[in-house]
């Protein structure tokens, strides 16, 4: 799978002579610019990293999450969901921390079940596809 192209430019916006623009005009819809680019103070080429690291390793967790869910292990799920809410947030993917917030604090509840798991689960995975879009 390409990488997300976040901080590249068209080819006709970049030459040799002209240096890339130090804006966000390529920004997945999904991730807050400002957030993003205040974590890698402006520099398109380290958000665009951080992205791809995110995307990355992200998929790896929502992996053990699907695991954790095979194996009904709920400390499993409080811990990736909890881990996932942090760093979503840290990146400004908002939208993917609020679901991974809503299923850690679900998970935690005496009466979560694992058919609802499943379902807050697959909300954090389009929540992931929506961070790979770019606008």
């Amino acid at each position: 799978m390409p990488h997300v192209k976040f901080g590249d430019v068209p080819e006709s916006a970049a030459t040799p002579d002209t240096p890339p623009p130090k804006t966000a005009d390529w920004m997945p819809i999904s991730v807050d610019s400002k957030t993003l680019l205040e974590l890698c103070r402006g520099d398109v080429m380290s958000a665009n990293e951080i992205l791809n690291d995110f995307i990355a390793t992200t998929k790896e967790d929502v992996q053990l999450m699907r695991d954790c869910l095979q194996q009904q292990d709920m400390p499993c799920v409080v811990r990736q969901s909890h881990r996932l809410k942090g760093s979503a947030a840290m990146i400004g993917a908002c939208d993917l921390a609020d679901r991974a917030a809503a299923l850690e604090a679900y998970a935690k509840t005496e009466t979560a079940d694992w058919e609802t798991i499943k379902e807050l689960l697959a909300g954090i995975q389009e929540a992931l596809k929506e961070v790979g879009r770019v606008v």
